[in-house]
């Protein structure tokens, strides 16, 4: 069936609303840049000087593999009532230029990795805090605790420090000086 209205442009179409708004609504609306005549395809903008927004299901599809989608925007900010999914079949890059945060207010939050994973920080510590349980470190080949450098590494326990309280194992110590004070 064919469309009630359907006009096409071979130098471009623009809809400009300078009043009260321009609404665009239907059971099903489709914005569409065609293949220019030379090979390629146009590009579809929708913009606006206070913002864009788009409710209900949106779908961003790409006629080829190759198109990029380009959002820009001065902030960015995506609200999902239910789950928010983003699959990639290539890598995912999160990349800010000030203090962030990649929290749960519920639930657990999963980080795995199919190869060697890094965490780094290029100053100051890096932390990792337990607030309300023990903080489980398992190393399924064995545990490597260095302090490079200058470093020092430093164990101290609230409660007691206990090494082999699972079993009984061996326990090798080298060292150029072993000092051990006992204040009881």
């Amino acid at each position: 069936q064919a469309p009630g209205i359907q006009h096409t442009a071979t130098q471009g179409m623009a809809l400009i609303s300078s009043g009260s708004g321009l609404n665009v609504s239907g059971s099903s609306v489709t914005i569409r840049a065609m293949e220019n005549g030379a090979g390629s395809f146009g590009q579809a903008t929708v913009s606006g000087s206070q913002g864009v927004i788009l409710g209900g299901d949106v779908t961003f599809q790409a006629s080829t593999a190759e198109i990029v989608h380009d959002l820009n925007g001065g902030t960015f900010d995506i609200d999902a009532s239910a789950a928010f999914l983003v699959d990639s079949t290539g890598a995912i890059s999160l990349d800010a230029g000030s203090a962030s945060n990649f929290e749960t207010s519920n639930g657990a939050l999963t980080l795995t990795s199919a190869a060697a994973c890094t965490w780094s920080a290029a100053e100051g510590n890096l932390k990792l805090d337990a607030a309300a349980a023990n903080l489980v470190l398992d190393g399924h080949t064995g545990v490597d605790i260095d302090a490079t450098n200058s470093g020092k590494v430093s164990i101290d326990g609230a409660g007691g420090i206990d090494i082999g309280v699972a079993a009984d194992v061996a326990i090798d110590i080298d060292s150029s000086t072993l000092d051990i004070d006992a204040s009881g």
